[in-house]
């Protein structure tokens, strides 16, 4: 699902089957029996709720499992980026693109550990569109970026993470009235990366140092 593709300013209460005021509490991964409504007779409500935990546990395991995925895969490129530091030529086309991937995937991987956090933290209905929006932006941006280099069982997992988060975005905004500002969630979504591409950088100035390391991070700024 695409920042487009998400409906902005969504203020209906349809679901549960009337207005719905209710406040979700719970943490993603962890027991759902703590599921509580402000308004215990909203019945219908506290089903639809419950299935969004349910839906974010999912979300959270396929993107641990990519998460794991591409982390084995940085390791794998790290170690031939250490036997090749020796005799590294930045004119080299084989050279370029092998340190290249290894800063791709590397902020990929720092970033999509900041969605993770996000995905974990307790919050109520309404603020869930707000908290997992920036978190569903960067889980698509890896998914697109690492399309070429990440392993199958690895796309198929950021894909499945993407699609639950974005239909519990658009429940959680239903439910709760919220509106989904996309500037806000763009602007937290550059920070993520401005943050892990500086963390990145540092780290790799320091493995490898004096060798120009090429892209920095072109497929991903």
């Amino acid at each position: 699902m695409l920042a487009s593709d998400l409906q902005v300013g969504m203020r209906g209460r349809a679901a549960a089957g009337g207005a719905v005021r209710g406040a979700i509490v719970g943490r993603a991964g962890h027991d759902t029996g703590s599921l509580r409504w402000e308004d215990p007779a909203a019945v219908g409500a506290a089903i639809t709720a419950s299935g969004i935990l349910t839906r974010l546990e999912l979300a959270t395991a396929a993107l641990d499992s990519a998460i794991a995925s591409i982390r084995g895969q940085v390791r794998g490129v790290r170690a031939r980026n250490r036997r090749l530091a020796p005799r590294y030529d930045p004119c080299s086309e084989v050279h370029a693109r092998s340190m290249g991937l290894e800063h791709v995937m590397s902020v990929m991987l720092e970033a999509l550990d900041r969605a993770r956090q996000r995905m974990v933290t307790p919050a109520t209905a309404r603020h869930m569109p707000r908290t997992l929006l920036p978190a569903l932006y960067v889980v698509r941006t890896a998914h697109m970026q690492l399309a070429p280099d990440a392993a199958p069982e690895c796309q198929r997992s950021l894909h499945s993470a993407s699609v639950h988060l974005g239909g519990i975005i658009l429940d959680a905004a239903t439910i709760s009235g919220s509106n989904l500002s996309l500037d806000r969630s763009n602007a937290e979504v550059s920070a993520i990366f401005d943050q892990a591409k500086l963390i990145v950088d540092s780290k790799l100035r320091k493995q490898y140092d004096k060798l120009e390391i090429p892209g920095a991070c072109r497929r991903c700024c």
